[in-house]
């Protein structure tokens, strides 16, 4: 097929792939990037041998743009044009960045065509430039760059020369109308620009230490065939560091005359703000009701916060007006988050003084405890739609008439009741009180109260849908009381470390259970025989606290439980097992300096493996030891490998390496869920890539190999027909809302705790297009991190000149922080990195 191409068509396919970008061939040094050419690549002369058309095609295209960066290379390009001359005629652009010796010559005698010269006068001492300064003269350039290094580089006897050499040969070059130097570029070669008779653009390429005028800009400026002048990159005025620049050129009426109009619009002529680019939409303004639905919407992105997150939502957004304050309040009530007596009593006076903010309550969390049943009372009569209600850490137990008004207040529709004690009734109650609680799905009790277990008065019926159980502190009565009851949805109980008892309730229930937590107590007490009763488990947790470490004989059994999959030891927050447990439960991480432990847990889990069947799922630490690692190569039917890490990972675990043997294993993940860049370092990254294996296993997207059944109910917002049929106003509102919604504000981006909520860009990827350029405004940056940071701001320039509040912990090179402080062209703040007084003043000096 290619055969039957026309030449014009292979020559456009091929073009992107030998044709250098102009970006790259005019670059010039800087003191984090001397070259864009030092990275290795392919070589494209590839191309060239697929046919003979290619040949034909590509030879023009390929000698088109020639970069020399040694000298060999040099000498292989002047023999190629000695035996075929030619072939330098196809030459357009050439790139020198050395001498190179009298190969120059020959090339430069063949190629009398250059239109784009690039020249480096950093040659250094061992290296010769008599044959470029010998073939200079022959040519007549129509766009010059010369290149004259960092400021403090000094040159020896053959730059010397490079340089009387272009003082020779630029008043004879008739054809170059353009000219590219640095900012530094010297006085004496700027007395000979302004002596060029065609020069009509003068471009000055600055690295961001100019803050004054260049003295080579005023003496070139003299040249009067000179009609434009750029200072290269754009900046804007707002930068502190440019704002004498840009006085100083309005002050100038040449200067001005001679400003690129491409960048008039970066000298401010008033100290009036650019207007907004964003243009309300007419027929918004024209329709109040959707408009409020509108911006109710972007409210509820920019406000929204998860039930489980106890962070603060930003505030900023419902601040701005009282339009933005009447639509946004509402959404702050939905997940509200309670933290101390003096807001639990100011929430309380709030719903009641408006009782449609309660109607909005979906989920509560009180990390206390409510001071005074009457408080606890107005809050749970005032929030009807309740279906969450959770408890901090600290929560102090609410009294049995507080519990008692909860259940017949919101007991209809609660689904999750977790975390918060209820004191103990002065006498026996009523076990019917749980027929209330028609929705609950998870239910953690923490209460001595005794009940009175008499089964005429115990509906069979309660806790219909109860499906998550949690028990801490319990009488005996409390589990009689459950054995009695259907429960026909329960799948999962969790007992503290100090639980003792429940045979009754194991065996009316434990025929349904798929996980369950019980303590060293219950597991050992025959009379309960949890491995008989719960023939379903699939995980089963051991319970420990510093009291109450677990056994070496809580696991011994003689009975077969063929589906278990997980054994999981459950430690109390804020407690670590001794080390003489350790030692007993056989960790692998004290093996090494605490010799043969007591109980040899691992060499039971090795036996274990070939027989397990159906486990497909395993989750372990990075620091899993080869040890532990070598018996899982043989599980039959392991799919998923999960390695949960603590910190930043600088290479691939060992414990992957090992088990990615198993022929069965289909996928690799880290957790927890980072995007890619951030989850490797680059040199993590790079061994990914070097084994194939690993490769084909690795879930880049970091999908849950354990499906959910939990249905999402459908939206009732309704998409605006008018809107999709525009699509430039469409992304126009959509970024608007991806601006709320990943917004963070200065108190943010210095706060280390508080991730940048990602949900919404990964939603679709307009959103991911429109979304990605607001997570750059404020972003914050860790020292392990700072590497990726820099090769995105390198990959797309634009990124960076969206920063404006930079949040950066450094402790590494001073080179990678200056690679970031270079290319973030507009930043205005920089927090929380400890440097010298002399990195501060290179920094400073920087930017």
């Amino acid at each position: 097929m290619a055969n039957n191409l026309p030449d014009e068509i292979i020559s456009e396919i091929l073009s992107p792939a030998l044709r250098v970008s102009d970006a790259a061939f005019s670059s010039l040094s800087t003191s984090s990037d001397p070259s864009p050419f030092m990275t290795f690549s392919e070589s494209p002369s590839a191309y060239l041998v697929v046919s003979k058309a290619w040949l034909r095609v590509s030879t023009p295209l390929l000698y088109h743009d020639v970069i020399l960066r040694s000298k060999a290379q040099a000498q292989a390009l002047a023999t190629t044009l000695t035996v075929n001359p030619a072939l330098g005629r196809f030459i357009k652009k050439l790139r020198v960045e050395g001498g190179y010796a009298i190969s120059m010559h020959k090339i430069l005698q063949n190629s009398r065509n250059i239109t784009d010269l690039f020249l480096s006068t950093t040659v250094d001492s061992p290296d010769n430039a008599s044959g470029l300064c010998r073939g200079l003269p022959l040519l007549d350039p129509v766009r010059v760059i010369v290149d004259t290094g960092y400021p403090w580089s000094m040159g020896g006897k053959a730059a010397l020369k490079l340089l009387d050499t272009l003082e020779k040969c630029i008043p004879t070059w008739n054809k170059m109308t353009v000219l590219e130097v640095s900012s530094h570029f010297s006085d004496r070669l700027s007395e000979v620009v302004a002596r060029a008779p065609s020069l009509e653009t003068l471009v000055v390429w600055d690295e961001g230490r100019v803050h004054r005028i260049p003295s080579c800009i005023r003496i070139i400026a003299a040249n009067p065939s000179l009609k434009r002048l750029r200072i290269e990159p754009a900046r804007s005025p707002q930068n502190d560091f440019q704002a004498n620049l840009y006085a100083e050129v309005k002050q100038d009426k040449r200067l001005m005359a001679l400003w690129d109009s491409t960048n008039k619009s970066l000298v401010p002529t008033g100290d009036a703000p650019s207007p907004s680019p964003f243009v309300y939409p007419p027929q918004l303004a024209a329709d109040p009701v959707q408009e409020d639905a509108i911006w109710s919407r972007v409210l509820y992105f920019a406000l929204y916060r998860d039930s489980s997150d106890l962070r603060h939502p930003g505030l900023a957004p419902i601040l701005v007006c009282k339009k933005f304050a009447r639509v946004g309040v509402p959404h702050l009530f939905t997940n509200p988050v309670v933290r101390h007596r003096r807001a639990v009593a100011n929430f309380a006076s709030r719903l009641e003084s408006k009782p449609e903010l309660g109607g909005r309550v979906r989920s509560l969390t009180l990390t206390i405890s409510p001071h005074g049943d009457m408080t606890f009372r107005k809050i749970i009569t005032h929030t009807p739609a309740l279906t969450k209600l959770d408890g901090g850490l600290f929560c102090r137990p609410i009294t049995w008439t507080a519990f008692s008004d909860l259940r017949e207040s919101t007991g209809a529709s609660l689904r999750s009741f977790q975390g918060i004690p209820v004191s103990k009734a002065t006498s026996p109650v009523d076990s019917n009180l749980f027929a209330l609680f028609l929705q609950v799905h998870d239910f953690n009790w923490d209460s001595g109260t005794v009940f009175k277990t008499g089964p005429e008065s115990i509906p069979a019926d309660s806790f219909s849908l109860l499906v998550n159980l949690t028990v801490n502190t319990f009488d005996a009565s409390f589990l009689k009381v459950l054995s009695h009851m259907e429960l026909p949805s329960l799948r999962t109980v969790v007992f503290a470390a100090t639980a003792v008892g429940g045979a009754d309730f194991f065996q009316k229930h434990g025929a349904k259970l798929q996980k369950a937590t019980l303590s060293s107590f219950q597991l050992e007490d025959p009379a309960l025989a949890i491995w008989r009763n719960c023939p379903s488990l699939t995980v089963l947790g051991v319970s420990c606290d510093d009291k109450h470490p677990p056994t070496a004989s809580c696991l011994k059994t003689s009975d077969i439980n063929p589906h278990l999959e997980r054994i999981v030891f459950r430690v109390t927050p804020y407690y670590r097992l001794k080390q003489k447990h350790e030692i007993a439960l056989g960790d692998s991480s004290t093996w090494t300096m605490l010799g043969k432990p007591a109980l040899k847990l691992m060499e039971a889990v090795e036996k274990c493996i070939p027989i397990w069947k159906k486990m497909t799922v395993l989750q372990i630490p990075s620091h899993f030891t080869p040890r532990d690692s070598q018996p899982f190569v043989a599980a039959p039917s392991l799919e998923t490998l999960v390695v949960w890490q603590e910190g930043s990972l600088y290479w691939v675990p060992q414990c992957i390496r090992i088990i990615a043997r198993n022929p069965s294993l289909k996928r690799v993940r880290l957790e927890p869920p980072k995007l890619l860049k951030e989850s490797f370092n680059d040199k993590l990254y790079t061994e990914v890539k070097q084994d194939k294996r690993l490769m084909a296993l690795w879930n880049w997207m970091n999908e849950s190999p354990i499906p959910t059944d939990d249905a999402s109910s459908p939206s009732p917002f309704v998409y605006p027909a008018w809107l999709a049929a525009d699509p430039v106003q469409e992304d126009a509102i959509w970024s608007r809302v991806l601006y709320f919604a990943l917004e963070r504000n200065n108190s943010e981006s210095k706060d280390w705790t508080r991730p940048s909520r990602l949900s919404p860009i990964l939603a679709c990827k307009k959103f991911a297009r429109l979304g990605v350029p607001h997570l750059f405004t404020r972003p914050r940056i860790y020292s392990s991190k700072i590497g990726s940071f820099g090769s995105q701001l390198e990959l797309n320039p634009e990124l960076g000149g969206r920063v404006r509040c930079l949040t950066i912990d450094h402790r590494g090179e001073m080179s990678e922080l200056k690679r970031v402080i270079t290319r973030t062209t507009a930043l205005t703040e920089l927090y929380g990195f400890p440097l010298s007084a002399h990195n501060m003043e290179g920094v400073l000096r920087d930017q």
